[in-house]
């Protein structure tokens, strides 16, 4: 009997020492995975706004080096000329390929999608399209930025959301300067941002304006 009473004893004392080993450990997996979500920052719309002021004042200075080290490079940039992205014709370029077209000013015209409006098809040598559907106004100064949000309205649907949809844009508006067109002359330049490894990277560049 006296056997029996202390082999229960024993049992009970070694449930008694796993169950308390048993509860620091969850709790030292609980605190491990806190600590880790804690310590991963918060990109916030500071940081995007701050980003995309980098790429605009490298496409203001033709820094497109600077571009470069801006982007994934394993990632292809999207060029739109209009705010709906075509993703059948819209442009693609690894940021390497780019740097080095915009390198070779005489080089072939390449495909940049369709004239919205007319329909005719846009092709023209990639500095040109740079200065006429990317840094074809000072965006750099008196421009009006937003945060994920589009103060333009023209005609063409802006479907950033839709094709990039785990990313976040900043909008630079130019206001139209012209009477004879009554505000219809406004230019706006959208920044397309994704994120890699919580590290912002230049995702699409997308242009916009009134088109009739």
């Amino acid at each position: 009997m006296k056997q029996i009473i202390l082999a229960v004893i024993i049992v009970t004392t070694i449930l008694a020492c796993n169950s308390n080993n048993t509860t620091k450990t969850n709790a030292y997996t609980a605190t491990r995975e806190s600590t880790i979500t804690s310590a991963t920052p918060t990109v916030d719309s500071t940081t995007y706004i701050a980003f995309a002021h980098k790429v605009v004042a490298a496409l203001a200075s033709k820094d497109y080096a600077q571009l470069t080290a801006l982007s994934d490079s394993a990632t292809p940039i999207t060029l739109s000329p209009y705010g709906y992205i075509d993703t059948a014709t819209a442009m693609q370029l690894m940021p390497a390929v780019m740097v080095d077209l915009l390198g070779k000013p005489m080089h072939k015209q390449l495909y940049w999608g369709n004239q919205d409006g007319s329909g005719s098809k846009i092709y023209l040598k990639i500095a040109d399209y740079f200065n006429q559907y990317v840094y074809n106004v000072n965006f750099k100064d008196s421009s009006t930025t937003t945060y994920n949000a589009s103060i333009s309205k023209g005609n063409s649907k802006n479907n950033i959301a839709e094709v990039f949809t785990a990313s976040k844009y900043i909008e630079y508006y130019k206001a139209g300067t012209n009477p004879k067109y009554d505000g219809m002359d406004w230019n706006a330049l959208r920044i397309v941002i994704g994120l890699k490894h919580n590290k912002p990277y230049l995702q699409a560049i997308v242009h916009d304006q009134w088109t009739s």
